[in-house]
């Protein structure tokens, strides 16, 4: 194969980077004292971060999304697909012709965040209703908008809780509404205060730095400590072949606490 020109690679050749490299120390003078390499320090800097997302900005179990910050809770069917993004929380039912989407309207009162929703172009607002939801005070209306995909119709609903307005909306296609219209209701009315201590005070899980008192294979340490498959705690390791052994005083990195 033809060797790409130096000019055209988006990085220098390998040669011409030890090069530089080299020319740089050069230039230091007798003065420069070589680095060192830190592994095991490194590592233990590592000790106690959190390791994978954090369930304290919520989270789903059995189709119920859990806030333990904010401090609420409400649930979809189970067969629903759901995401928690940075900004919403959403779910789609299995047949994705209806959908359900929670975000913060702001600090205003339901009433004013029901105005504003309701008065965009293009959507048509049926009677609005005040209701108290699981002692959660709100306004709950129908609606249905014009998109470029075509009429959506659904129920809205603001509710005012810890200081915060909160909309959940839930909307399917004109046709099928009335089909999913039962399930757009319970979630709206599963919406409430979060009081269980175990959830509230749930932590992330996190990275620990353990010392081999023992030489082992990494899948046996894996299996009786590690905390996750060995897959992927292998690519935690940088570990290539998990049936090698590991030698005794080797630090490595497993993870504690329940994963969400």
């Amino acid at each position: 194969a033809q060797k790409i020109p130096d000019w055209a690679a988006s990085h220098p050749a390998e040669p011409e980077r030890i090069a530089n490299v080299e020319k740089r120390v050069a230039a230091l003078g007798p003065s420069y004292k070589p680095g060192r390499v830190g592994g095991p320090e490194y590592l233990q800097r590592l000790n106690g971060l959190a390791y994978g997302e954090n369930p304290r900005n919520g989270f789903f179990r059995d189709g119920v999304f859990y806030h333990p910050e904010m401090k609420f809770q409400f649930s979809v069917p189970a067969s629903w697909k759901t995401q928690n993004a940075a900004t919403a929380v959403q779910a789609i039912n299995p047949q994705q012709n209806g959908a359900a989407q929670l975000t913060v309207a702001g600090n205003g009162s339901p009433e004013q965040a029901a105005q504003q929703f309701l008065r965009q172009q293009g959507l048509q607002a049926g009677e609005t209703s005040r209701q108290t939801i699981n002692g959660v005070p709100g306004v709950v209306a129908p609606f249905q908008a014009q998109t470029d995909q075509g009429t959506v119709s659904g129920l809205v609903a603001f509710l005012g809780y810890g200081g915060l307005t909160y909309q959940l909306v839930t909307y399917a296609p004109s046709q099928a509404f009335e089909q999913n219209e039962a399930a757009f209701r319970q979630i709206i009315k599963s919406f409430g205060p979060l009081d269980d201590p175990k959830i509230l005070n749930v932590q992330p899980p996190k990275l620990e730095i353990v010392k081999l008192d023992r030489a082992m294979s990494f899948a046996q340490f894996a299996q009786q400590r590690g905390g996750l498959p060995v897959e992927r705690l292998a690519v935690l390791n940088q570990i290539e072949n998990p049936n090698a052994t590991v030698p005794a005083g080797t630090l490595l990195k497993r993870v504690v606490g329940e994963a969400h």
